[in-house]
């Protein structure tokens, strides 16, 4: 049986494939891996497949990403980044908690390019965690965004991308300036 995952390597990291998954103790692959895999074993791919693609057209880019869902989005920006991108790219980013800030040294890293603005967020409570707290659409409400000269990229559960698909709909973007894949 197959299973789609995105890519969160860029295509410029030659001979590495990277991977972002939530284990679910379901019977399916993310429990065989964590219960089977181990380094050196060997797993077997298809693709890639799929059409959530990175379109560099020189627009700055908006990225909205939850939880796993910042596997294609990391490839994405590191692909921007790491290849002189100098529009804007700003990620806003939310997670439940503060443990479970997937990249946070790379992201934090990010910041060192005068063009890169990362957002971040938690949906539960934890106590260590000094930054904003609710859903990503939180983040979104305090930020402004321009239709003309903007593209908005939206990955994780579904809930949150129909949401934000809205919230940009609603603020003039254009059915193909928000590009988004759904888990």
């Amino acid at each position: 049986k197959w299973t789609s995952y995105s890519i969160a390597s860029s295509p410029l990291e030659r001979g590495i494939l990277e991977f972002v998954y939530t284990v679910k103790y379901t019977g399916g692959f993310t429990q065989h891996m964590a219960e089977h895999a181990a380094v050196g074993s060997t797993l077997h791919f298809k693709g890639p497949l799929g059409n959530f693609n990175l379109d560099e057209n020189g627009q700055s880019k908006v990225f909205v990403a939850t939880g796993a869902g910042i596997a294609p989005i990391m490839s994405m920006i590191r692909t921007l980044l790491k290849s002189g991108f100098r529009k804007n790219v700003r990620l806003f980013f939310g997670f439940r908690t503060g443990a479970q800030f997937l990249y946070k040294r790379e992201l934090e890293s990010f910041l060192k390019f005068p063009n890169f603005r990362l957002l971040t967020t938690i949906t539960r409570s934890d106590p260590s965690w000094k930054g904003e707290k609710g859903y990503v659409q939180s983040l979104l409400e305090k930020s402004s965004f321009n239709p003309n000269n903007e593209e908005v990229y939206l990955c994780g559960n579904p809930e949150m991308v129909t949401a934000v698909k809205k919230f940009f709909s609603q603020r003039g973007f254009q059915k193909d300036h928000i590009k988004m894949e759904q888990w």
